[in-house]
């Protein structure tokens, strides 16, 4: 596997590392705290304040998912049309490369 090819990989896992944190930690941390916080205040404006937060960081995040291209033909990754995004999905929704792979394997 070349450099650049690791570079990409190596993106690729930094951005699903934050994608898995903000939507299944810091999402659902920032509502429960949201609701504890409002209850306590007697307002709801920690509470939108709080999801507006989470709203924001769900939406960078799964931006940078978008944006990320493919090693091989340099389209999103897993972006198959501009409403099928699968980021779970562990080969290129439009050239089939696996993966963590080399970018010259066929």
């Amino acid at each position: 596997m070349t450099a650049s090819d690791q570079s990409f990989w190596k993106d690729c896992k930094r951005r699903e590392l934050w994608y898995r944190i903000v939507l299944y930690g810091f999402v659902p941390l920032t509502f429960i705290s949201g609701v504890v916080a409002s209850r306590l205040v007697g307002s709801d404006a920690l509470f939108f304040i709080a999801g507006i937060l989470a709203l924001l960081a769900a939406i960078v995040v799964i931006y940078q998912l978008v944006i990320f291209e493919c090693p091989r033909c340099h389209r999103s990754f897993f972006l198959r049309s501009w409403w099928v995004f699968q980021p779970h999905k562990q080969e290129c929704v439009h050239c089939g490369l696996q993966k963590w792979s080399d970018t010259d394997e066929t």
